[in-house]
This record gives C-alpha cells, structure tokens and sequence, in this order.
C-alpha cells in the first residue's frame, strides 16, 4: 500500500498533468496583450508576472535573503561612524524595505517547495519547508537582535562628541601602552644634559610617567588570565571584614580586605572623609578605594589571597592615578 507521502505525490501529479498550465496561460495573456497593440515593456512586465515560478525563483529567493542579512551585519558593524537611535531605527526601516521582497516572496518560495516535495527526501523536504516556512520570523528576529545589540553598543555614549572624545582616549592609551619608555627616558636625560627647551621636557617626563602607569596596569590586569587567579579572587573578594561601626574606625590593619570594606561601605567612608583625611584616618587612602571598579577590586583581592597584603597594595598603587583622576 502506497505511503501518505506516496499518495500524495500521485495525487499531485494527476492534478497538475490534467490542467492548463501557467506557461499556457502566460503564452495566450502575451498573445492578448500584443492583440492590443501593448508595449514591449508592457508585454514583458504581464509575462514576468504570469510566469511559473520556478527554481531559478527560489534560489533568488534565498540569495536575496543572504543579501539583507550581510547588509544589517554591514551597517551596525561599522564603530568608525558615531550612531543615534534614530539613526539606528532609520537604517533597519530602510533595509526592511529595501529587501522587501525578502519577506513577501516567502509565499511564493513555501509553494514551490511544496510542488517540489518529490525531488527531496522526506527529512529534507521537512527540512526545507519548516526553514522557509519560518524564514519571516527568523529575519525579523534578526533585525531585532542586531539593531538591540547597536543601541546597546552605541548608548554608551552620550553624543557623537563623546564618542569621539572615547575614540581619542583609546587612541591615546594605545600610544602609551606601545611606547618605549626606555628610550624615551635616555631621549630625556640627552635633553636635560643639553639644557634644551623646560616646556619639551615636561612633556615628555609626563608621557613617561603615563606610560609606565598604563603599561604597569596592564601587566597587572594579565595576572587575572592566569590559571587558578580566578579562584584566588574569589577567596579575596569573600574574605570577611568587620562591620561598620559609627563610633570605631578599623584602620587598614584590622580589615581583612580594605577594597572590599571601601565598596561596601563606600557612602559612610566618602562622608566621613569630608571631615578627616582618610589616610591619617584609616591607614589606607579609603576613599580613593571607593571608585574602584568591580573588575580592579577583584583583580586587588586575587594578589591579596595570592601573594598577600603588601603586593596587592602594590597593584593599588599603581592603580592611584586613574583612582585619582576618576575621583576628580
């Protein structure tokens, strides 16, 4: 006994070799419209338009959807040029519409995949016909994903002019991380021996500093990539400290992991530094610790459970002029 797929087939056969076909029809609407005396141009818009869809169709199909979604990659993958929401939203309206035969010819493509069952095998005739049949879906899923994942990039930044002033930042760092300090120094001792111009020397004397802070941090910030730091991290960041207490100040000593107290306490240490210096008042510079940011007070608390208090105070040392300049 024949399957249902089988029976099926069959039936589509019969039904198909029985009735005009489309290039019959579109052969006679071609004849009418020359009977009418259309235009050439005319007579091949009513052929396009009648005439059977066929595998050439389909591919076209597949290829314009490929086509929009290297366009959408296209667009938002560009960080050169500064990017509003409303940019954003502008630049997906237009390529939706631009590839809106990407959505509409999905009809079409299901149709066609149908007729055609025979020619695949049934897992990929399934295959086929659940892809195409969620393709619309699928494409505006991906519209959605990409253009959230540009106004999560893009929002943060302010303004264009804020994007450009994090561009010169990065540019800047870049150059600092890369500089040779070593010959930068014997460049200043040549000039400081040649008495040459006072302004010049600053300059350089302060490229040197920047740099050997950047590049010092940076090896700092290589530890957290090695085996076993993470766990360490962890061991530092659960390491318990006293509770806050308004009439005791714990100095640095008392505290198992100063960061740590900094961020958990950090309002009450930023008021009661109004008053006092918090280096003469806790033996830390507590309030400079309280601008540290998640990943710093972790990579501090790894050296601290690795190595120990007086390397990780290193680490933070290091990390003091970017502490100060974030602190203002």
């Amino acid at each position: 006994m024949a399957s249902a797929l089988e029976r099926y087939r069959e039936w589509q056969r019969e039904g198909v070799s029985g009735k005009v076909s489309q290039a019959d029809t579109a052969s006679k609407l071609q004849d009418s419209a020359r009977a009418a005396g259309r235009s050439a141009l005319e007579r091949y818009r009513l052929w396009e338009t009648t005439r059977p869809y066929d595998q050439s169709d389909f591919q076209s199909y597949l290829d314009r959807r490929s086509e929009m979604v290297r366009e959408l990659s296209d667009a938002y993958s560009n960080t050169e040029r500064y990017q509003s929401p409303q940019q954003i939203d502008a630049t997906a309206s237009r390529i939706r519409s631009q590839y809106a035969d990407a959505f509409s010819g999905q009809e079409a493509a299901l149709s066609w995949v149908k007729r055609n069952a025979d020619n695949y095998s049934w897992d990929d005739y399934v295959a086929l016909r659940d892809y195409v049949s969620g393709a619309n879906d699928e494409l505006d899923k991906l519209i959605e994903d990409i253009t959230g994942n540009a106004r999560e990039y893009w929002g943060q930044f302010e303004s264009e002019d804020a994007y450009k002033d994090a561009l010169a930042q990065q540019a800047e760092y870049e150059r600092l991380l890369n500089l040779d300090t070593q010959a930068l120094e014997a460049e200043i001792a040549r000039k400081e021996s040649a008495d040459e111009s006072k302004s010049e020397l600053a300059q350089m004397r302060l490229d040197l500093r920047n740099a050997q802070s950047v590049q010092t941090l940076a090896q700092y910030e290589k530890m957290a990539q090695e085996p076993g730091f993470a766990e360490r991290a962890q061991e530092g960041l659960a390491m318990e400290n006293p509770t806050w207490s308004r009439w005791r100040v714990h100095t640095a000593d008392q505290l198992a992991n100063p960061v740590t107290y900094a961020r958990d306490n950090r309002e009450k240490i930023l008021e009661s530094t109004n008053y006092q210096d918090s280096t003469s008042m806790y033996g830390f510079p507590m309030d400079l610790a309280t601008y540290m940011e998640d990943d710093e007070i972790e990579l501090y608390s790894g050296i601290l459970a690795r190595d120990g208090r007086e390397a990780a105070d290193k680490y933070f040392d290091a990390l003091r002029p970017v502490l100060t300049e974030r602190m203002g």
